[in-house]
């Protein structure tokens, strides 16, 4: 996606800071300082987040005297693998958590101390990562990552079990080949074997625009993984997890969206009367459906309501699969902006973050 960044007006001239983003290659920033001629040239491509309307060019974009980048094209580069990084493998390759006090070993699991990676728990107000599992018919939360008494980030041990035909490998210890509820699994040991935040070359850079696209995306999609699940539970299907996020951190980079996140009463009430609507349409209208709400009914309104369990499941594991690689991308941006003056300046506590999508941004603030 392009995403208009910054524009500097010159006198009579104009210069556009463009950024090329690709989810698939979340490791890149693609930045191009543009004239308006080569600005021109990428209205020829679709996926963008600034439009001309009425003459006028549309965007979010911020107005600046200066860039701190150069005319021309640079590629900024993430140079290492994170924490992130692994997270986002696991999820993308179906792996499971195992937490570090409940495994043995040599030894098979079966039973509830393992969920997959796609469930992974990211918090918006601090900076827990972490994950809900039901132990003793209670749900229990176990975080991987927060932040210490003194405010510093660290991260906690783990066990990875990662299907024994899988293509995935890691450079971590493989402490054993065991039955993880009946698939044959190769168990490593995470202990802090990786950076937390991503160190950028041949600059110190993170687009506002990028910050926003991916705040936007998570909770586009875990909209609509709370509608979904809610729709399940009516049928006895699953149950959502219903601990807390540990509330006891510091410090921390929060982000607010600007379009409040659909609360459980307003979900319930609106799947009654989509369930008694004449037409999808006309309930879009009735409702008055923001952004998210109409992606997540839209969703629904493509199934037949009378889908076998099964298949409505891995709807919703599609969906929190791409709530958590947003999330997770987002989370490692935020643990840049934690250790450093990038994106917050000392001066300031909060920034609003825009571009990267339509009618929405992000408040990024510095819990002290």
């Amino acid at each position: 996606m392009l995403m208009l960044s910054k524009v500097r007006q010159s006198g009579t001239d104009n210069f556009y800071e463009v950024v090329n983003y690709d989810i698939s290659k979340p490791d890149i920033f693609d930045i191009s300082i543009l004239n308006l001629e080569g600005f021109r040239s990428t209205f020829s491509i679709q996926d963008r987040d600034y439009y001309i309307q009425d003459g006028f060019l549309r965007s979010d974009a911020e107005i600046v005297d200066i860039f701190s980048l150069p005319l021309g094209n640079i590629l900024i580069r993430k140079k290492y693998r994170t924490f992130f990084s692994l997270l986002c493998d696991l999820v993308t390759t179906k792996s499971f958590f195992i937490p570090h006090s409940f495994y043995t070993v040599g030894e098979d699991i079966v039973g509830e101390n393992v969920t997959s990676f796609s469930n992974v728990r990211v918090s918006s107000s601090t900076m827990f990562v972490g994950f809900s599992l039901i132990t003793d018919g209670v749900w229990k939360t176990h975080t991987v990552m927060g932040t210490d008494d003194q405010g510093r980030l660290h991260t906690l041990p783990f066990y990875i079990a990662i299907p024994a035909d899988s293509s995935l490998s890691l450079d971590l210890e493989l402490v054993s080949i065991s039955m993880v509820n009946n698939i044959k699994c190769n168990i490593y040991l995470y202990n802090n074997n990786l950076p937390l935040y991503p160190f950028y070359d041949p600059i110190e850079y993170i687009p506002l625009p990028i910050i926003n696209h991916l705040f936007y995306k998570q909770c586009k999609f875990k909209n609509a993984v709370d509608l979904f699940t809610l729709f399940l539970e009516k049928r006895d299907v699953v149950s959502q997890a219903q601990d807390q996020f540990p509330r006891d951190f510091v410090k921390a980079i929060a982000v607010e969206p600007s379009i409040r996140p659909t609360s459980k009463q307003r979900r319930d009430n609106l799947l009654v009367k989509y369930g008694i609507s004449a037409s999808y349409d006309d309930f879009v209208v009735q409702e008055n459906l923001n952004v998210f709400e109409k992606f997540s009914f839209g969703l629904l309104s493509q199934l037949d309501l009378y889908t076998i369990d099964n298949e409505l499941m891995s709807v919703v594991y599609k969906l929190r699969s791409q709530c958590s690689l947003y999330s997770l991308l987002l989370m490692e941006l935020r643990c840049k902006i934690f250790i450093t003056d990038l994106v917050i300046p000392p001066i300031f506590d909060k920034i609003i973050a825009q571009g990267g999508c339509f009618e929405f941004h992000t408040s990024v603030k510095r819990v002290r």
